[in-house]
Formats: structure tokens, sequence, C-alpha cells
């Protein structure tokens, strides 16, 4: 959590509690980020009753993050980062859902679509289209953490000293302040992040090893 008498961080909208984002979260609030996680169904049920119980090689912790079920839950600001971590067949409703959420800029209400960033953390090469459909500002990742998401509100991340890795890049191509701000946040965090001008380009080298993977 964010220590007493520190500058105002970045806060991450973690929309998705699996594998990926509850380990994401859980880094970033560790590196004094305020984060908000948005879960489901029983996830949500154990993360708001319990709390997450996260395993790392060298600590088992039981995190209290803040949770909502709902995106009207989470009243959005200026400088927040929304994070889209959940399964490629969600995308559109979600998008769609958070996209219109107001945000207050100085005292003039705009759409979250309009001011706010958001982060994909998604396998896929469709997912950037769809969210550059509705989002102005779109930074998409190739994810590479090896986490597993075992029961609801318990995520196991095996991977040390580094939690994971990230190719980072301005959809549909590029970087930008925003890209670099998110990446220097994620390194902070126990991350390994590489900024590129192509995401899409690394994205579907990923999707063709883990094929080749697969199918071996």
């Amino acid at each position: 959590m964010r220590k007493e008498g520190s500058a105002i961080s970045t806060r991450y909208i973690v929309i998705g509690a699996g594998a990926v984002g509850a380990a994401v979260a859980a880094q970033l609030d560790g590196a004094g980020h305020p984060v908000v996680v948005v879960a489901r169904g029983a996830n949500l049920e154990a993360l708001r009753s319990r709390g997450l119980h996260y395993i790392r090689p060298d600590s088992d912790r039981w995190l209290a993050l803040d949770v909502a079920g709902e995106p009207d839950e989470v009243d959005l600001r200026v400088g927040d980062v929304l994070v889209l971590a959940t399964k490629s067949q969600d995308s559109e409703a979600l998008l769609q859902q958070w996209a219109w959420r107001p945000v207050d800029v100085d005292g003039t209400v705009r759409t979250a679509a309009e001011v706010l960033p958001i982060l994909l953390l998604q396998n896929g090469l469709e997912n950037a289209r769809v969210a550059l459909r509705r989002f102005a500002t779109v930074v998409d990742a190739v994810v590479v953490i090896p986490s597993s998401y075992l029961r609801p509100g318990e995520v196991v991340s095996p991977a040390a000293p580094l939690v994971g890795g990230f190719f980072l890049g301005r959809a549909p191509r590029g970087g930008d302040p925003t890209v670099e701000r998110i990446a220097a946040d994620l390194r902070r965090a126990s991350f390994a992040v590489q900024v590129v001008e192509d995401s899409d380009r690394w994205k579907a080298g990923k999707l063709l090893a883990n094929l080749a993977y697969n199918l071996d």
C-alpha cells in the first residue's frame, strides 16, 4: 500500500483478477500504487471477504486490495490507468461499459474513453483493434507472466526475482509518454519491460511460439 507522506501515485484499475490481473495488481500495490481490482462471481466474493492470497517464492501473503464488482462502483479520476486483464471474449462488452464512465476534468465531465489510457494485458491481436474503436489511448502488451490462478482469491506467482515481463507499445504502433510512464511503474513493481514500436508484431510472434509449443 502507499506509504504515508509519499507522493500520490498513478492509480490502476485492474479489470479481471485472474492469474495475470491479480499478480499485476499485487505487485503494483506493493510498489506503492493505489489499485482497484474489478472481479466477479466467486472470485469477487473471496477477494471481498478474505483478500487476495498471493504466493511468491519468498512470501505467502494476504492482501487487502480495494475491490469492485461493477464499473459504477469505481469513481474514475484524471490520472487513472484502466487495465484490461480478462479473456478476449469478454473485451467488447467490458470496453463498452468502461468507455462511457464519467471522469471529472476540472469541473467538466468527460468520458473514460476520451481522457484515460487503457492497458491491454491479453493474448490475441483483435483486442487492440476493438479497444481503438472506443478509447483514444490504447497501450497493448505482450504478457510473459508464469502465474497461476488456483482457486477464487488465490494466485501463485513462481518467477523470481522478477515476476514476469512485458513488451509495451502504443496501439496501433509507437511509443509515447503514457507508455513510458506505465513501463516505469511496472519496472518498479518488479517486472521486466521493453517499450516497442510494433507491439502487434511481438504479440504475433508470441502467439506463433505458443502454437508451436502446444502442438509439440
